[in-house]
This record gives structure tokens, sequence and C-alpha cells, in this order.
């Protein structure tokens, strides 16, 4: 069984919509910066080439958190884009995917914003975009977060395809959001080797957020859901010694079940042994001549919320080559705490 994804958000480097990325990815206006023209960014990464959202005012909300308010801006372009009713909302459950939570705004203070004392446990909370992005919209479904590294917005997404799956709702928003500009997130990046210098080979980090909207039994002639599929990788954490093995396990899984996709969008989290992996994966199991296509070089690495503002992107079939209606696209993410995640679906019709 499918669902349909019936509406989408973006925010991030790229812009303030998902139209404003679509607009971006065909002109190929750069989005990444050096991090320290950004207003207020933390000292000691001047070396960094990094993607933020502007305006600055759109993270800075009185009540909620910085990746708070990112949450409400993508979850209102998403239900408008499908739009959901008041009372669909009412029925409508929430599911969160973050890697870093709500640590931007609480381990720094955040420029521009006046702390709120009645909210501050609040806005530490890894939680608190889905309990906001509730309490804004009208929903009064559960919400729930997933937080599984680079992968948690695909994880998001593939808990609420289960939910509809099992009959439990009939629609689910489906959030992932990550502001990794912060010095002891970029820190611990940098410590772990994973950041770029210059114009080498690593992650050239970025703010980021979606949303998705699907449902059971949604019209046709949108892009769907076919299924999500997860495996764990013991050799993923930080090793020279990483193996294909598990990725490719995981590619023969949804090929054997969906077929071989006509488009591959990869992880590519930039650095080398990500790409290495990845490439041997995907060209064992299909070939060399498979095409795969890559965001990241434009978006930034959004972190937990990468994989499912890829997903946004590539769902609407602005893809270069681009494909026909109907063909099968595997999307790709893999997390560094040792698993890869992949979204199998088809594209509108």
């Amino acid at each position: 069984m499918s669902t349909t994804i019936s509406g989408a958000g973006c925010l991030g480097a790229l812009g303030n919509s998902l139209e404003d990325h679509l607009d971006s990815l065909r002109s190929g206006r750069p989005a990444l910066r050096p991090l320290s023209e950004l207003p207020d960014s933390p000292a000691g990464f001047d070396d960094l080439t990094a993607g933020w959202i502007r305006p600055r005012s759109l993270l800075v909300h009185r009540k909620w958190s910085p990746s708070s308010a990112a949450a409400l801006h993508v979850a209102r372009e998403a239900v408008n884009a499908a739009g959901w009713s008041s009372d669909d909302l009412a029925e409508t459950a929430v599911f969160l995917g973050t890697s870093r939570g709500a640590l931007a705004g609480w381990l720094e203070p955040w420029p521009g914003r006046r702390d709120f004392n009645l909210l501050a446990a609040s806005n530490s909370l890894a939680s608190e975009p889905a309990a906001a992005v509730s309490a804004e919209l009208g929903i009064r479904g559960p919400w729930h977060v997933v937080s599984t590294g680079c992968c948690a917005g695909l994880d998001a997404l593939a808990t609420a395809e289960l939910w509809i799956e099992a009959g439990r709702i009939e629609r689910a928003l489906v959030i992932a959001v990550d502001l990794p500009l912060v010095g002891p997130i970029l820190d611990a990046y940098r410590r772990t080797g994973l950041l770029a210098s210059g114009d080498g080979p690593g992650m050239r980090p970025a703010e980021g957020a979606a949303a998705v909207c699907i449902e059971k039994a949604g019209a046709q002639d949108l892009a769907q859901l076919l299924q999500c599929h997860s495996i764990s990788d013991t050799e993923a954490l930080v090793s020279s010694g990483r193996s294909p093995h598990a990725l490719r396990k995981l590619l023969h899984s949804a090929s054997t079940q969906h077929g071989v996709p006509a488009l591959c969008v990869a992880h590519a989290s930039g650095t080398e042994q990500n790409r290495s992996v990845e490439r041997e994966a995907i060209e064992s199991e299909f070939g060399a001549s498979m095409p795969v296509v890559e965001f990241k070089s434009r978006t930034g690495h959004c972190i937990g919320s990468s994989g499912l503002l890829e997903l946004a992107l590539a769902q609407t079939g602005m893809t270069t080559p681009p494909l026909p209606p109907g063909s099968l696209v595997f999307k790709i993410a893999s997390a560094l705490g040792g698993k890869h995640t992949l979204a199998a679906i088809s594209l509108p019709s």
C-alpha cells in the first residue's frame, strides 16, 4: 500500500519555500558562503562554508525556540499545499525528526531573541517543535519525535507511514528541523574530522527544515510514498574500515520489492568516506550507469532535516536528468550512529 504526498514545505539556504528551493536549483543561484558572513556567527570557523536561513527574523519567535519557529514555517506551507481543513488537522498526527533538537538557542543565546521565562524549560526540549506545531495549527492527534542523526527526517516519515498502514490515522504531518550553526555543535563535528576546510572534502553544515503531508488514498496524480526501508550498519561509526555491505543489502531489499529505480538521490554528506561507500554500494547493486543525484552541494548538509528536505525536492520530479511521470526514485539517508534509511517514492503521474 502506498501513501500520497499531498503537500510539502521547505526552509533553508536556498529559500523560504519549496518553490524558492526549486527556483534556486534551476537558476544555479549559490547558497553556501563563508560562515563568517553570518552576523553573530560562532568564532573560530572562518574557513568553513555553510548555509543559513534568511531573513534571521524567521527564526525569532517570542514564545517558541528557533527550531520551533522553523518547524512552524514549513508546517504551514505543507498544510496549505495539501489543502487540509481545520477538521482534517484536528485528526492529524505529527511526527518530528531532528538530530540536534533545540540546542540552537539553548546552548548559546539566540541573536535577536529575548528569553521567555515561562517557556524556558520547553524551549530546551527536542520535542518542542512538535508541540508548537500542534498547538499553533489546532492539531489534536498524537505527536512523536525521532532522533536518529542524519536519518531522522526519513525515519520520522517511516514512522508516520507505519501508523497510516496500521489504520491508526488517516493523515500525518511529518516535520524535520536542524539548526547546527552554533559553536558547540560545530566544534564537535570539527573534532570528529567531519567538517570541510576551505574547498576540501567534508561536510558543509546548513540550517534547514522541511515538512510533508502524507495521507491514505490521496490523489493518484501526486507523488506516492511506496515504503521506507532501514538497516543498521555496525561499521558506520567513525572507522577507516567501513564497508558498503549494509547499504547494498538495503538497496537490494528495496529493489526486490519495488523494482530497479530510475534514479537514486544519494546521502552525499560531502565526506570522502561516505562518498566512496555510497558509490560502491549503488554501483555494485545497480551498475555504474545508474543515475545518481545529490543536493547537499547546493543546500548544505542540514543534518537530521536533510533527508526529508531532499525528498521534498525529489518528489516534485525536478531532477537532472529529468524523469518520466511515475518513475521510481530511491532517496537514501545515512547516519553516523550506524544506520541507513531509504524512502521509495513514485513521481507524480
